[in-house]
């Protein structure tokens, strides 16, 4: 029984140390290249993505009307937020 132990550990030590030696450089490419994949996948789901009208000079609300949208945004953080306690979870006290 002792030398099935001794014998196991002795095993389980050898594995370890190869362990130690194994190359671990292509893992670095695999996951570059799953990023890769990956975020190329989530491009063809987009039907316009935003990269492609990057350099295009925008169109649109005139300096007027966007002053006023901007001061009702400016505006929505005046107020301090509401505190809530989480661990409450909707019990009435």
């Amino acid at each position: 029984m002792q030398k099935k132990i001794s014998v196991c550990l002795l095993f389980s030590a050898a594995l370890f140390l190869a362990a130690g030696c194994a190359s671990f450089e292509s893992a670095y490419y695999v996951d570059r290249e799953f990023g890769l994949a990956s975020q190329a996948s989530w491009d063809q789901q987009i039907l316009y993505p935003d990269y492609r009208y990057a350099d295009a000079i925008p169109e649109g609300t005139p300096g007027i009307i966007a002053e006023e949208i901007m001061a009702v945004h400016i505006e929505s953080y005046e107020k301090e937020p509401t505190k809530v306690n989480v661990f409450q979870l909707g019990v009435q006290q």
